[in-house]
């Protein structure tokens, strides 16, 4: 859905930040309750995590093809962030839960209300990206007992590194 176009300039990089992490984590093969495979690709997963729409009419019919789409995989829909606009300056986001839509001032806001819908429901992760959520919630919320994804730890412990080698070479520089 969010096509590849080189807004970081002028995107807050809270929102770019935000919009690439799905990007750091391998998608992983979901189960289904068919007997068909499904192993998203980047863009699903990202689209998972945080969905990108042009215009607000998009909406309804990106919504019956997601959830035709996870429906002949066996899977249901889970809560969802769905952004409208441009990344530099949304029009509109939303979290979505059972077609209800939950309106956000900012796109931090629509994670931590989307994370906290699905804490409060024991709600499932949106199989596509549910390595992303699992990493928010252990490393951003402190949760432990979730399902364990070797991605990210990885992801994790690379990002422990390189805040290691910054803190060191900012020292040096002193």
């Amino acid at each position: 859905m969010l096509s590849y176009v080189d807004y970081s300039n002028n995107i807050p990089v809270e929102v770019l930040g935000l919009l690439k992490l799905p990007y750091l984590f391998r998608p992983s093969l979901v189960k289904t309750r068919t007997s068909k495979k499904w192993k998203p690709s980047s863009q699903e997963q990202a689209d998972g995590f945080i969905c990108n729409i042009t215009v607000m009419a998009d909406l309804e019919t990106m919504l019956v093809k997601r959830k035709e789409k996870l429906r002949s995989y066996g899977l249901t829909c889970q809560p969802l962030i769905i952004t409208v606009g441009d990344p530099t300056s949304f029009s509109a986001i939303y979290v979505i839960v059972n077609e209800v839509k939950y309106a956000a001032s900012n796109l931090i806001g629509a994670v931590d209300m989307c994370f906290k819908v699905h804490y409060a429901l024991n709600a499932k992760y949106s199989p596509e990206s549910e390595t992303v959520w699992v990493f928010l919630q252990k490393f951003f919320y402190g949760i432990k007992g979730c399902k364990h994804f070797v991605t990210v730890e990885v992801v994790w412990s690379d990002i422990l590194i390189h805040q290691k080698s910054n803190v060191e070479d900012s020292s040096a520089d002193e």
